[in-house]
């Protein structure tokens, strides 16, 4: 092999080590709809009724640093969206909620 193919293969190699420790620190994420069955304000938890038919549980909890946004998309507390019954979109950022933003949903017209 010669030199140059040595270096090429070398540079090759650690753009892909730095593509592969990248993806590694990526965050988890991901975003739920549904209804929301109970809440616990003290513990900054609820639970939403999730699936085609709500017919599964999730327990979301929040924290100090959580989005609560309105159907206007209008940043408010906890309080304001994360009522019973309510239906929210959840954002779930390794493990904890991000974002929770009340929604209307078209079917409920």
């Amino acid at each position: 092999m010669t030199r140059r193919s040595m270096l090429v293969l070398a540079l090759m190699s650690l753009c892909f080590g730095v593509t592969m420790l990248r993806a590694a620190d990526a965050p988890k994420v991901e975003t739920t709809e549904g209804s929301i069955k109970s809440v616990n304000a003290d513990q900054m938890t609820f639970v939403l009724s999730v699936g085609p038919k709500h017919d599964k549980d999730a327990t979301v909890t929040c924290d100090k640093d959580t989005k609560f946004l309105d159907s206007d998309a209008k940043e408010v507390k906890m309080a304001d969206v994360v009522k019973q019954d309510a239906k929210v979109k959840v954002t779930v950022t390794d493990g904890k909620a991000s974002k929770v933003e009340a929604y209307t949903c078209a079917c409920d017209k």
